[in-house]
């Protein structure tokens, strides 16, 4: 009885190792310097999202139905008003299996 105990348990972890085993992934991201990156993109900023829009619909850039309005604190390039409308679903996609990671404070 013990002898089989044992050849279904290594059975088992054999199996285990296996099955667990087959699906490996990894990720080699590849990402351009800085600077680059800074002469490709549209808008370079930093910003805070808010959900107070202004009245005045002419004081938000990219003013459109359904985009998240951010309240501009600096800009180095692109946004030249106080808010601006961002598309979250239009964001870039990295090539490869890497997501950009967008942080939003």
């Amino acid at each position: 009885m013990n002898m089989w105990i044992r050849t279904v348990q290594i059975i088992a972890f054999t199996l285990l190792i296996h099955f667990g085993s087959l699906a490996i992934y990894s990720c080699t991201c590849i990402t351009t310097p800085l600077d680059k990156r800074f002469r490709r993109a549209e808008a370079v900023f930093i910003g805070k999202y808010t959900d107070k829009v202004p009245e005045d619909k002419t004081e938000i850039q990219n003013n459109k139905s359904g985009l998240l309005i951010f309240e501009v604190i600096k800009s180095w390039k692109g946004i030249r008003k106080e808010y601006v409308g961002i598309d979250l679903m239009d964001f870039p996609k990295s090539s490869g299996t890497c997501p950009i990671l967008d942080r939003f404070d």
